[in-house]
């Protein structure tokens, strides 16, 4: 009695395994454009070359970068061209440094009739007086 093998040989993925579905679509793509190994050499230095250019960022004159390894503060940049690890690794954020942000606290809604109605910031201070109160602050950011 002869026991048959079904394993596929040693050095091809296995057809019915993601990976093995991807190398297929691949070699059949490389196979199309009528590529062999040189081709998809060349494609693979096209794809980390594009790669690679994803960490070119430029800081405007009202901007500072701020580069974040991993989500961590690694190092501020001033204005100009700069360079910077691609995606996973690294992460750029550009925050405008001279924009004074406002901030309103206050919570009037329109009643009906077209009245504004601030009862929700009225108070009773310690010696019974009603005080109303309302709230802008300004800020921006500073990187010091």
């Amino acid at each position: 009695m002869s026991v048959q093998s079904t394993e596929e040989p040693i050095g091809e993925p296995p057809a019915n395994a993601i990976g093995g579905r991807v190398w297929s679509w691949i070699g059949s793509g490389v196979h199309l454009l009528g590529l062999r190994g040189k081709g998809l050499v060349l494609i693979l230095t096209l794809l980390a070359i594009a790669w690679i250019s994803t960490g070119i960022y430029e800081v405007q004159p009202d901007e500072q970068g701020v580069v974040l390894r991993f989500g961590k503060w690694v190092e501020t940049s001033e204005p100009g061209l700069h360079f910077h690890l691609p995606y996973p690794v690294e992460s750029v954020l550009l925050p405008k440094i001279t924009q004074v942000n406002p901030l309103r606290l206050t919570n009037k809604i329109n009643a009906p009739g077209g009245f504004l109605s601030s009862r929700n910031h009225q108070m009773l201070t310690g010696d019974e007086n009603i005080l109303e109160g309302e709230c802008t602050v300004f800020w921006c950011i500073c990187l010091c």
